[in-house]
């Protein structure tokens, strides 16, 4: 056969470009196989516009070795190769699988066993592009060569695996949000179902139907839920829905809730479930605590109530207590002081007895007894008007006290108008009993300076002072300037007023001291209460 290099070829139906591979192939073997009936040389084959001025990739490629016998324009713009470069060039020069792969495709496409295949190519600039490739053996010249189309499928791939990767975050995301979409095919009563509608409503082997899946909510939400779809269907109002549901593979119940909208040119339904139970029980729980923590309230408040009854009845009981023991304190106090005035007037007629029969006595040692004796009695009228002044029985002032002991004293006896006497006092209050045994101490101690330490009408000074101390401990001290006590008389001598403060002086737990030194000092120490 002549070779034919000016045919130029143009096909009756001129092809778009970027049709797909497989419609490429077709028509590029059915212009083939018109040129060789026609009695055409291949390479006008080669020359035609179908072939050189495509963006379709194109090979031919011996599939004795795999060498690449032509390219086209376009297969030189993609790899990155002049078309004379390629045609020296080996298929195993671009793709990047093994060549026992390589050789077995290669055979396969040969025997027309198989004839699409998915590669990864190297171009020129060693960047990788994933290509599928369409094979077909053809005759060129007495000789089988493969005639191969390819197709850069990398964005493709990229998107497909994009594609995959969104689908698996979906998910994923349905499964951590418990989340789930469907679709109701009402023309055929299928339903697709996502993963995680699945999963919530425990639904295997695919496909279902809309009867299958409506068989999972519990019976007494089923009218509920067909009035909410059909007013989906009719547009009467939106599909928002809760609902409970008997999982199909483990048998659980779970708290659903579900949205839908219509898409009536396609007649199907759309929605998404989620599976709120969780929520739902924790919801539950809170009210049930709630209720508790509220019942718990109102006990505490109801005991509250009762303690405050009980606290107001006892204070009313206490204040009822305090107000009878008032009224006996007063009865007590009245007593008391009808106690003392009586005293008080009964020491006042002893007092007076005892003048009278002072005065009619002829001796004057029984006359300075009875005066002593009435002196004694004088200190203890002095605390009994004291107390029954100041209303007071416990504690007394012991400078208010001593203060006019020591003056009443003074002037029971003429001698002491001779005598001056001089007190430092410090106020501070005493126990009335302690009060009573030290007036007396005092009363003992000032008579026998008065009368003893300043004989033969000679005046003198008596200083009475009286202290209490940071700890506690109360001081007298009786000092006169007077001839002083004589070195063979003894506190605890066989006097009778000695033997007395020796006494008093026990009582009160205490220590007496004496000193003579230009006269006598007596200091009385003992603890005050």
């Amino acid at each position: 056969m002549k070779p034919l290099r000016s045919f130029y070829w143009r096909p009756r139906c001129p092809l778009p470009e970027r049709k797909t591979a497989q419609l490429i192939l077709l028509c590029s073997l059915f212009c083939i196989a018109a040129a060789q009936v026609a009695g055409l040389d291949i390479s006008d084959w080669q020359a035609s516009q179908l072939y050189q001025q495509t963006s379709v990739v194109m090979l031919l490629i011996d599939p004795t070795d795999g060498r690449i016998v032509h390219a086209n324009p376009a297969a030189a713009e993609f790899y990155g190769y002049p078309a004379e470069t390629l045609e020296s060039m080996n298929v195993a020069d671009l793709n990047i699988a093994d060549s026992d792969t390589i050789r077995r495709n290669i055979s396969a496409a040969t025997k027309r066993a198989e004839n699409q295949f998915r590669f990864t190519h190297r171009l020129a600039d060693n960047s990788l592009r994933e290509v599928e490739i369409y094979s077909w053996p053809i005759e060129m010249d007495s000789a089988t060569v493969l005639f191969s189309i390819v197709t850069d499928i990398t964005e493709e791939q990229q998107a497909r695996q994009q594609l995959e990767q969104e689908r698996l975050r979906l998910e994923r995301a349905e499964e951590i949000a418990s989340f789930g979409h469907w679709v109701f095919h009402l023309d055929t009563g299928t339903v697709e179902v996502s993963r995680g509608a699945e999963r919530i409503y425990g639904l295997e082997n695919p496909p279902f139907t809309i009867a299958q899946v409506q068989k999972v909510p519990l019976d007494q939400y089923r009218a509920a839920l067909d009035r909410a779809m059909a007013d989906l269907i009719e547009g009467n109002a939106p599909y928002d829905i809760r609902f409970r549901i008997r999982r199909i593979n483990d048998g659980n119940i779970r708290h659903i809730h579900s949205i839908a909208e219509y898409d009536a040119a396609q007649n199907r339904i759309f929605g998404i479930i989620h599976d709120y139970t969780s929520e739902a029980l924790a919801r539950q729980d809170l009210q049930r605590r709630t209720t508790w923590f509220i019942a718990a309230i109102l006990a505490a408040a109801a005991a509250q109530l009762l303690i405050i009854l009980g606290l107001v009845r006892a204070i009313w009981q206490r204040r009822a207590a305090e107000q009878h023991v008032r009224r006996m304190v007063r009865e007590k106090d009245m007593l008391l002081r009808e106690v003392h005035h009586r005293i008080k007037n009964n020491m006042g007629t002893i007092m007076n007895l005892l003048s009278l029969q002072a005065d009619t006595m002829q001796s004057q040692e029984a006359v300075d007894a009875l005066e002593e004796s009435r002196s004694r009695v004088g200190s203890m009228l002095v605390i009994y008007d004291k107390l029954y002044r100041s209303g007071q029985y416990g504690q007394l002032s012991v400078q208010d006290y001593l203060e006019s002991l020591t003056h009443e004293v003074r002037e029971t006896f003429a001698s002491g108008r001779r005598i001056t006497l001089q007190t430092d006092i410090q106020d501070f209050p005493m126990d009335a009993q302690q009060l009573f045994h030290l007036g007396i101490l005092t009363n003992e101690l000032l008579t026998n300076a008065i009368k003893y330490a300043f004989p033969d009408q000679r005046p003198g000074e008596i200083h009475i002072t009286a202290s209490r101390s940071a700890d506690n401990l109360a001081q007298l001290e009786i000092r006169d300037n007077g001839i002083g006590l004589p070195e063979t008389a003894v506190p605890q001598g066989s006097g009778f007023g000695l033997e007395l403060v020796d006494i008093l002086v026990q009582q009160l737990d205490g220590r007496l001291q004496v000193h003579r030194n230009r006269g006598t000092t007596f200091r009385v120490e003992f603890p005050a209460r």
